[in-house]
């Protein structure tokens, strides 16, 4: 397990050597961008990945202020989940869920 979760970080670097790395944990962070998703691939053995609340989970890749007074499950990007599962279909779990590959 590798957590990196609640840290401010914006892009994914350096983890790439890591092939025996099942578990990483990046929720709370900054990421938006999504060609930083597809360099996961290179985790050969990853099965259980936490990118929640980064901007890519959130609508226009925006993470909401803590002051908004919108529910956040309104601001949540609907292909959040399934373009994750698209770009690592070996993922067992996303965040606190396990993939069921037949609802994508």
């Amino acid at each position: 397990v590798l957590d990196l979760s609640s840290n401010q970080i914006e892009r994914i670097e350096n983890i790439f050597h890591l092939n025996e790395l099942e578990e990483f944990w990046f929720n709370n962070n900054n990421l938006a961008h999504w060609e930083d998703i597809d360099l996961l691939k290179a985790l050969p053995k990853l099965k259980c990945l936490y990118m929640e609340h980064n901007p890519i989970y959130y609508i226009n890749n925006t993470k909401p202020s803590t002051l908004s007074t919108t529910n956040e499950n309104e601001l949540i990007n609907s292909s959040y989940r399934r373009k994750i599962i698209f770009a690592l279909p070996n993922l067992e779990q996303l965040d606190a869920t396990i993939c069921s590959k037949s609802k994508f």
